[in-house]
């Protein structure tokens, strides 16, 4: 369905799916398999204006268009530009994270949904362990530990393997093996530095 999209003019993705699912990857493969550079975009802190520059960049580079935490660009000015610069832009556009918007950014192109769902837990295990130690890499996990793993951490394939390779990181630098505590240290750095940028964290002091 991406291929096909990708590969139409004047068309709309709207990529949906939770954070770690494997919304990037899945459109970084298909625009590897056409062949076609992919210019990522996030609709954080981006104004009106730079919003118009990254259209320009793709239309210079030839590339796929993908705007990612689109909804935050969707201010009243924002929305002006991102029509007319759909007007002027041939290629497929795509867009992940949109909110009340939804309705209108569909509305300006023939629209194709994709919704990445994250895999069940026996397939979550198999990605663990794949990403861990499938390269031959050395780890100190138990089988119980694997199976708590892909219970606890509900991630898809771009989680999992963002965790995998921040953990394998983690353990290098101590020199020793990766442990199931590196990888629950690895998951928490990468959602704590997404977290940052729209929350503040508050220190509980409380005790029983």
């Amino acid at each position: 369905v991406v291929l096909r999209t990708f590969g139409a003019p004047h068309r709309m993705l709207v990529v949906q799916g939770t954070q770690g699912s494997g919304r990037e990857m899945l459109l970084r493969f298909a625009a590897h398999r056409m062949g076609r550079p992919m210019l990522l975009v996030s609709g954080r802190g981006l104004d009106a204006e730079r919003l118009v520059g990254a259209f320009r960049e793709a239309t210079l580079q030839g590339a796929l268009f993908v705007l990612r935490d689109a909804e935050e660009a969707m201010t009243p000015e924002g929305r002006a530009r991102f029509r007319e610069c759909l007007d002027v832009f041939p290629m497929p556009v795509t867009v992940m994270g949109l909110g009340d918007s939804a309705g209108w950014v569909t509305s300006l192109r023939i629209t194709t949904d994709v919704e990445v769902e994250v895999p069940p837990h026996a397939e979550r295990e198999q990605l663990w362990r794949t990403y861990l130690s499938g390269s031959g890499g050395e780890t100190a996990i138990s089988p119980v530990e694997w199976r708590e793993m892909a219970g606890l951490y509900n991630l898809g394939v771009g989680g999992i393997v963002n965790a995998c390779h921040a953990a394998r990181e983690l353990a290098a630098g101590e020199l020793v093996p990766v442990s199931r505590a590196h990888v629950g240290r690895a998951v928490r750095q990468l959602f704590d530095a997404d977290l940052k940028t729209v929350a503040t964290r508050v220190e509980v002091s409380q005790n029983w």
